[in-house]
């Protein structure tokens, strides 16, 4: 059996992506069937996520870097964001931090997890050893934005499933600069 540590030092970094890494736990939430009826898409090391921090992790050198790739997404320009299957043939969800509410409504997809829906990542969490002994640490609340990639702020005004999602006392664009959170344990 392979030891995380093990696991550490042969490829430096240990993602975690909404995909359970340890094969037990992988076989009993389903994973072995999801990748046996919709790909290699449900896989650990063959999703788009694994294949971008895979990728990215070679280049973090500090929090900045680490909060960038955190927020990372670049869809409609990284070819592993690419969905042959799909139409357009990208998906927004395909990224580390997914926005399928930039995907069509009018696309096609091979399934669900890949479409227009309200699913996406909703903030960041970092830290670096600096930070972590004062335990303290770097967040943004809201999906990821990117205007120079086509990747725009989170509005509610402009999401056609707003009026059928609660979001009573949310603002309306989401569009939050990140910050230290500094513990007050008085």
């Amino acid at each position: 059996m392979t030891t995380l540590t093990s696991e550490l030092r042969r490829t430096s970094y240990f993602p975690s992506y909404n995909i359970p890494y340890f094969p037990r736990v992988f076989n009993l939430s389903g994973g072995n069937v999801r990748v046996a009826t919709f790909g290699d898409w449900f896989g650990y090391t063959t999703n788009p996520r694994a294949h971008i921090f895979k990728q990215k992790q070679a280049g973090i050198y500090n929090l900045r870097d680490m909060y960038d790739t955190m927020r990372y997404n670049d869809y409609k320009h990284d070819p592993l964001s690419r969905c042959e299957q799909c139409n357009p043939p990208y998906s927004a969800c395909n990224a580390i931090s997914a926005r399928n509410d930039l995907n069509p409504a009018n696309g096609t997809y091979p399934f669900r997890a890949l479409g227009h829906r309200s699913h996406g990542a909703t903030d960041a969490k970092v830290t670096s050893a600096g930070l972590a002994r004062s335990l303290r640490f770097l967040s943004v609340a809201g999906p990821t934005h990117n205007a120079s990639r086509g990747i725009p702020p989170f509005a509610w005004s402009e999401f056609d499933l707003g009026p059928h999602i609660t979001h009573m006392g949310h603002p309306d664009r989401w569009t939050f600069k990140p910050l230290i959170h500094d513990w007050d344990w008085n």
